[in-house]
């Protein structure tokens, strides 16, 4: 009974990790410093995957996970869906990070068994995929929506 609890407890700790971050950015119309300034603080680092490769008597398997992507503010985005309300609304990633392919992966797992499985495994994968590609596309979806253009070295106005 005692080891029951110690899981379950420790089952919902590791559950509630990361947790969501509410991001905003100037409107397009905004001082020019001002769009920048957002840009500097908001521009993507580098986003964290962890592979995990497990070695059996059946063979081998081999899992992506995307984690996170680093901003320059020092946030950490667990949820592509958290860069939604910062990006444009023409950006093509939306449709793909919406939780679209994960709610299909569900209704698929009620079919059981198989169906469960194969699920976990194909939308897990499109998913993570889905992440990666938000994040790979970041930046120059925030220069879009921030209405800013490289121009050289800096950053200017792209109306200009």
């Amino acid at each position: 009974m005692r080891a029951v609890l110690v899981i379950g407890v420790g089952g919902l700790v590791l559950t509630g990790c990361a947790a969501h971050v509410d991001l905003q950015a100037p409107p397009a119309s905004a001082s020019v410093r001002t769009r920048v300034a957002a840009y500097d603080q908001l521009k993507g680092l580098s986003y964290h995957q962890t592979t995990v490769t497990t070695f059996g008597t059946m063979g081998s398997s081999t899992s992506h996970s995307t984690d996170y992507l680093q901003l320059a503010n020092g946030t950490r985005v667990y949820y592509a869906e958290d860069l939604l309300v910062i990006l444009p609304f023409t950006q093509s990633s939306p449709d793909h990070i919406n939780g679209t392919p994960i709610a299909f992966g569900l209704g698929l797992a009620v079919v059981g068994g198989l169906g469960f499985g194969l699920a976990a495994h194909f939308v897990g994968e499109d998913a993570q995929d889905e992440a990666a590609t938000a994040y790979e596309t970041y930046d120059r979806s925030l220069l879009e929506r921030l209405n800013l253009c490289v121009r050289g070295d800096a950053l200017g106005d792209c109306g200009r």
